[in-house]
């Protein structure tokens, strides 16, 4: 009867530490970027996935992906947040269809809004807390209007919103960045130069 209890109890012990170890290594998975795709309607989006807790929704500007998001993900992971850096329709390494005029036709703002609700309600992970950098400010603030209940905050970074500036001052320097980004769409869709549109953005 004793040996049976010793064995009993080693056998237990031997499980809890073998289903720790599992834990730790599916805690320490998680916790490890991931890029993934979901399909939503009619287009795949890719995602970076990393940590856990409550999710962070970034979402990135004009010629970039989730791949601009690496300080601030790795910031909120180590805050015990769960961060989703999400490629927006026709970013990152998605490939334009060769339907050109039908892809160039949903390369718009209502698209990227309705992308991004459909990607968060498939994972099932709403309310979020959502960032959006330049022409994403654009997109999580139309997002946060069309889709409340979906968004537990709002986080605006040098976002593109000239139609809600009225301060002389400000509209003056905008009207600086509109000519600055002029010659940037001519390369782009004129010219069909996407390097030379790129360095133009940059500079």
């Amino acid at each position: 009867m004793k040996q049976s209890c010793t064995v009993l109890s080693v056998l237990i012990m031997t499980l809890s530490l073998l289903s720790g170890v599992g834990l730790a290594q599916e805690s320490n998975k998680t916790d490890e970027p991931t890029v993934k795709q979901m399909t939503v309607p009619a287009v795949e989006l890719t995602y970076q996935e990393q940590g856990q807790g409550d999710t962070v929704v970034f979402v990135h500007g004009a010629f970039a992906d989730h791949r601009i998001w690496k300080a601030q993900r790795e910031a909120v992971v180590a805050q015990g947040y769960r961060s989703i850096a999400v490629d927006l329709r026709y970013h990152g390494k998605a490939a334009w269809p060769e339907d050109e005029a039908a892809a160039a036709s949903q390369y718009a703002l209502a698209t990227f809004v309705s992308d991004l609700a459909a990607l968060i309600q498939q994972l099932g992970i709403g309310p979020v807390h959502v960032v959006g950098h330049s022409s994403g400010g654009v997109v999580v603030t139309n997002f946060a209007l069309q889709y409340p209940h979906l968004v537990r905050s709002l986080v605006l970074v040098e976002p593109a919103l000239a139609s809600v500036v009225s301060d002389p001052k400000d509209l003056k320097t905008m009207s600086k960045i509109e000519e600055g980004i002029g010659p940037i769409f001519v390369a782009s869709q004129e010219e069909n130069d996407q390097r030379k549109a790129v360095r133009l953005f940059a500079e």
